[in-house]
């Protein structure tokens, strides 16, 4: 009679996959009368087994970690160039673009920053409702050149001293909360750049829903 032979393709499987043929042969080999003296033996092969799992389970977990980490990480990295960028952006329009002063604080300049033009004033400011009670989603076009844009809010459009900013942000809309309801409110917009702070948008009006 032609004899088979037994073909476990283990390179082919991953430690998961060998972990569960184990397994399989395990429940197969237990008190089975054909193979009644399992070389290694049962208990070798279920310690063993018993190891693989909880060592794959502790690495499953410790690259969720990892993960995690990554992506809290990258969310910090994302925050700090925001945060850097609006600095260098209240830097540039504090220091006039003097070299010197910028240069004290150990910052470079670009070679033709004498040549920086201010930049454009931002366009098309429009107000819209909030999706929560007293918000206010604020959105324009963006500007070529921005580091920052600074947007300024007040109650009494008729004031000039009345306006006080109401955030800066590195994109062209910020979403502003906790404004009371039923008053009306107006908007306005600039964006700094490496020629400074741009002209104010024309104003938006919304009253907060």
């Amino acid at each position: 009679m032609k004899k088979s032979k037994i073909v476990l393709n283990l390179k082919e499987l991953s430690l998961s996959g060998k972990l569960e043929k184990m397994r399989e042969l395990l429940t197969a080999l237990t008190d089975n009368p054909n193979f009644p003296t399992p070389i290694p033996e049962l208990g070798v092969l279920s310690k063993n087994a018993d190891l693989l799992e909880t060592t794959l389970n502790e690495l499953k977990r410790l690259l969720q970690q990892v993960a995690a980490t990554r992506s809290q990480l990258q969310q910090l990295e994302e925050l700090i160039d925001s945060l850097l960028i609006q600095l260098a952006a209240y830097i540039q329009a504090a220091s006039g673009g003097d070299e010197a002063r910028i240069r004290s604080l150990g910052l470079d300049v670009r070679a033709n920053a004498s040549r920086a033009v201010q930049p454009a004033q931002p366009l098309a400011l429009v107000a819209s409702p909030g999706t929560k009670p007293g918000s206010i989603q604020l959105k324009w076009k963006p500007v070529r050149g921005a580091y920052v844009y600074t947007v300024e809010i007040t109650t009494t459009i008729d004031d000039p001293k009345s306006w006080k900013t109401a955030g800066v942000v590195t994109k062209s809309k910020l979403l502003l909360e906790g404004l009371e309801q039923g008053t009306h409110y107006w908007f306005q917009v600039a964006v700094t750049g490496a020629g400074g702070q741009s002209a104010w948008s024309d104003p938006a009006t919304r009253m907060a829903p």
